[in-house]
């Protein structure tokens, strides 16, 4: 399934433990951004879905991209979030609405990496060295079941920490 949440798990960790230098929302941009690969795919009825953006060439021009058009688009987004008055955890938020520039690439470049990863550990279908190598020796190093639960516990720890820390910006 594209565009899983269970990637956000590792996000929400390092919001907790870096929150003034890491950028969550870029890093979910990357994420999403990646994902559109296997969307397109999909649409077109491809066997394989999984191709250029999840290796780790490609998910370094997902980085970039992200930082250059996902950092203005969450900026955004955060600047009309800042202003409304019934959000959702609007509480944890605080400060400007502002990414810089480290945040972005933090989030960006840590969140296309990292969907590489995770997804070559899941899907048999990923190349993650091309154009250097075709094979994928973390393919099913460990089973889907303990994959989403790490991402899971990891996005629940997270999310505890941010919660015990008044005004971490998202």
């Amino acid at each position: 399934m594209p565009f899983t949440p269970f990637h956000f798990g590792l996000g929400a960790v390092l919001k907790a433990a870096i929150p003034r230098h890491f950028s969550f929302s870029v890093f979910c941009f990357a994420q999403v951004a990646t994902d559109t690969e296997v969307l397109v795919h999909m649409a077109r009825g491809g066997d394989q879905l999984h191709g250029y953006l999840h290796t780790y060439a490609g998910a370094v021009g997902v980085g970039l991209f992200s930082v250059a058009v996902g950092r203005p688009l969450c900026c955004r987004f955060l600047r009309w979030w800042c202003v409304q008055p019934q959000v959702p955890l609007k509480e944890f938020y605080g400060g400007s609405p502002e990414i810089s520039l480290f945040q972005a690439a933090g989030g960006a470049f840590i969140g296309s990496l990292s969907h590489v990863f995770f997804d070559s550990i899941m899907h048999a279908d990923i190349h993650p060295l091309l154009p250097f190598n075709d094979s994928n020796s973390i393919f099913g190093v460990v089973g889907p079941g303990a994959l989403h639960l790490a991402c899971f516990l990891l996005a629940v720890f997270g999310a505890l920490i941010c919660a015990r820390i008044p005004n971490s910006k998202l």
